[in-house]
């Protein structure tokens, strides 16, 4: 993102939320590789969807955090594209198929085409569609969240990342 960008909609934030005290300049750095559109979204969404902010609140993580779902759709959604893209083009035509998003298309191969195609209880299909893709996202997630230019080490990025699946699964760390 410009820096631009960055002081205007930051500039934005502190008005809606006064009382937050935060270092800019932090945040500068472990924002800036997000697109100019996205983070734009995600500030504005935290303004018109928050009342206040707690001082504990991390804005750094709650920016990124919107930003990362802010063009993703619900499964729901990206299951109704799997259907339409299978009345569209039937079970033979599966390379002709271009989803929304890299998300639904590897959710779409881990189950097969032609097993959601042909499949007799669609309901199962649907059942595990969703869990394969949310499992996508989440991991989409923690590592848009851990990305390179956040974290410079990779023996600490690889910790950190540890650490998150071991949490995120309820594991004893």
């Amino acid at each position: 993102m410009t820096q631009d960008i960055f002081k205007k909609m930051m500039a934005l934030f502190f008005q809606s939320f006064p009382n937050k005290v935060i270092d800019l300049n932090l945040c500068w750095e472990m924002l800036k590789d997000i697109p100019d559109n996205q983070f734009v979204s995600s500030v504005k969404k935290i303004m018109a969807t928050k009342e206040e902010i707690c001082q504990s609140t991390n804005i750094i993580a709650l920016i990124r955090k919107n930003a990362i779902r802010h063009d993703l759709p619900l499964s729901a959604e990206a299951w109704a594209e799997v259907l339409s893209s299978v009345s569209r083009f039937g079970c033979y035509d599966y390379h002709r198929v271009e989803f929304s998003n890299s998300a639904i298309k590897r959710a779409v191969d881990g189950i097969g085409w032609k097993s959601i195609c042909m499949s007799e209880n669609i309901g199962i299909e649907r059942a595990h569609f969703f869990k394969i893709y949310d499992q996508i996202i989440q991991r989409e997630e923690k590592e848009t969240l851990l990305s390179e230019g956040l974290i410079e080490d990779p023996e600490m990025r690889s910790t950190i990342s540890f650490l998150a699946n071991k949490l995120s699964f309820g594991d004893d760390v």
